[in-house]
């Protein structure tokens, strides 16, 4: 679909659009366009608009820290550009990694890449544990170091041979391959929230906004609409981070039922 031309102010706006991104106006011909109550309400807001919507509702929707994310809205609009930085996601990220990111998309009600983050999150646990069941990893690169070096401290001789054989042994390559591929991921994941969380977050506003722009009844009721759709959900992120837990763990449970069930066999 080519995009649409503004009748008004001749801003060029994507397909998906019904409204005007800069003037708020409707892409339809005013002869076939009816105002909504939603539309009377704000004509003299001033002109300002966020993708078409006027800046109140898209506060109204936002909710918490709408003061902080809506000039990132406008930044995003003036520039044309889809990076605005973004500290929460960015930090969700880097030190939970996925699951971390998609704790604050859940947060802020965004489902759809909250479950994209949440299955790589699922998909990086599963690699490693297979990956640590089938080639016998009993501990990350960490563990195995601190365990030789504590026996030295106590008392076993410092062999050289030995422990350059531990650092080129196939248990650390392999420990030290997942270590380093879960970072990749983790800081991955956190970069691309911190970049482009926001425009995501403004596509889906406009979005959700646009669903009760058709609406013509009490203006109060689309506000208290807007607010229950949109703003944050402390429970979400609850619910969202124990069910991505769980799915994460089930490959570990499970390898470590195998291994306890076969030292009972042995015994």
């Amino acid at each position: 679909m080519e995009n649409k031309i503004c009748p008004s102010c001749k801003t060029e706006n994507e397909p998906e659009y019904s409204y005007c991104k800069n003037c708020g106006n409707p892409l339809s011909s005013p002869e076939s366009h009816k105002p909504t109550a939603y539309e009377q309400q704000n004509e003299n807001n001033g002109g300002a608009f966020i993708d078409g919507n006027p800046i109140d509702k898209v506060a109204t929707f936002v909710g918490k820290n709408a003061d902080k994310i809506l000039p990132k809205f406008i930044k995003i609009n003036q520039g044309g550009s889809k990076v605005q930085w973004c500290w929460p996601p960015f930090l969700w990220g880097f030190f939970l990694g996925p699951i971390g990111v998609a704790i604050w998309f859940l947060y802020r009600k965004m489902y759809k890449p909250a479950c994209i983050f949440g299955a790589i999150s699922v998909v990086s646990s599963y690699i490693v544990a297979f990956a640590n069941h089938f080639f016998g990893i009993t501990g990350n690169a960490d563990d195995i170091l601190d365990g030789y070096l504590n026996s030295f401290m106590y008392g076993r001789q410092f062999n050289l041979e030995e422990f350059l054989q531990m650092f080129t042994s196939r248990e650390m390559i392999i420990t030290n391959i997942m270590n380093t591929y879960e970072n990749l991921i983790n800081l991955a994941c956190a970069l691309i929230a911190g970049l482009f969380a926001i425009y995501i977050y403004k596509k889906h506003t406009a979005k959700k906004i646009s669903l009760f722009r058709p609406i013509s009844g009490d203006p109060n009721y689309i506000k208290i609409g807007l607010a229950a759709n949109g703003g944050t959900s402390v429970g979400a992120a609850i619910l969202g981070f124990i069910i991505i837990s769980v799915i994460a763990s089930i490959p570990s449970i499970i390898f470590s039922t195998i291994k306890l069930a076969e030292v009972m066999y042995r015994l």
